[in-house]
This record gives structure tokens, sequence and C-alpha cells, in this order.
């Protein structure tokens, strides 16, 4: 298997993994029956993950937060704005030595199939250290004034974390640090396309 299918592989097997994990696959629609205008984003954070409702008020004061319990006694936090929504759910099931393990094979996968082993430096340094995921479905999309990505990239910086969306980890500034070459290279908002 050559090294660019081998990491088309372990990409699409962490994302797979990512949608179980956020309950996409799991009682709710499988990823073939998702809605194209959803977005997905994990944050992989490397101090504990603390109680997430006041952190949420805080981290974004003109969404309405709130939170809804499911049959499978997952608890998700819904920070809705008119425009775009985030839904978080703190993954319980994690399995923290699987999960690293993959984690750093994809990145050195993707670093050596992009050649930019520095971007994913400060990464792999911190691989060993995650406590958990906090899985993130952002509907519509990531919206156009950056709320969304303001708000995943904020709650990354207070989990000290990365964030995974778009097949690529992201440093909580937004910076790209190592993915598929169609990744933005800044989580941001979307640029605005010229209308012709």
């Amino acid at each position: 298997m050559t090294v660019n299918a081998l990491f088309i592989v372990k990409s699409f097997r962490i994302l797979a993994s990512f949608l179980f994990a956020i309950g996409l696959a799991h009682g709710q629609p499988t990823n073939a029956s998702l809605p194209s205008a959803k977005e997905t984003a994990g944050i992989y954070a490397t101090s504990q993950i603390p109680p997430l409702k006041e952190l949420l008020v805080a981290l974004a004061p003109a969404a309405a937060v709130s939170v809804e319990h499911d049959d499978n006694n997952s608890v998700h936090f819904i920070c809705a704005w008119p425009e775009v929504s985030v839904r978080l759910t703190v993954i319980s099931n994690w399995n923290g030595e699987v999960e690293r393990s993959g984690i750093k094979s994809w990145v050195i996968s993707s670093a050596a199939v992009q050649t930019n082993m520095l971007a994913a430096k400060p990464l792999l340094g911190k691989i060993d250290s995650i406590t958990g995921c906090v899985g993130c479905v952002i509907t519509p999309r990531f919206d156009l004034e950056g709320k969304a990505a303001a708000l995943v990239l904020a709650l990354a910086a207070k989990l000290d974390g990365y964030v995974f969306t778009h097949q690529a980890f992201y440093d909580p500034a937004g910076a790209k640090l190592v993915g598929v070459p169609e990744a933005p290279l800044k989580l941001k908002a979307p640029e605005k396309k010229p209308t012709p």
C-alpha cells in the first residue's frame, strides 16, 4: 500500500471512529444518511474536561445554551445562534490508549505525506497527554461570521487541546498543523465567495 493510500485509510478510520463516538453512527443517522449541511469537529483535550454548561455560557455569551439527554445516557450541550448551532458531547466511551495510538499514527503518516513534520511537532509532543474528546456537530456548517469556529477554538484553548475537522488538526489559534492538502490553512469563518 502506498503512503498516500495508507494516509487516506487512516484518515477514514479516525473520522469513522469520531462519528461513531459522537453518536452519529449509533442510534442516529449514519454518515451515509447525514445531511451534507452538517460539519463535525473533535476537540482533543490535554487537561481534564470541566462541567461544560457554565464554560460554554462564558465562551459564547450571545448563544442560547441548552442541555439534552438521550437514550444512551449521553449529555449534549447545544450552543445556538439564529444562523448556526454547535452540539457538543463529551465522549464518555473514549478509549485513550487506542485513540492516542491512532492519532499518533495518523499525524506521522500525514506529516510524512506532506513533508511538514515541523508543523506537526507541537501536536506530536502532546498526543500522549490527551485525556478526552469533545465531539461537535455544527449545523448547518461553520458559519460565515465565525461564531462556531470561535467557540470550538476557544474551548480547545481552555482544554489545552487541538481541533480535528476537515481531515486536519488545528491548534487553538486555528492554524492548520497537519492534514489533507484540501483542508483550510486556518480554521475560521469561511471566505465569502464573490457573486458573479
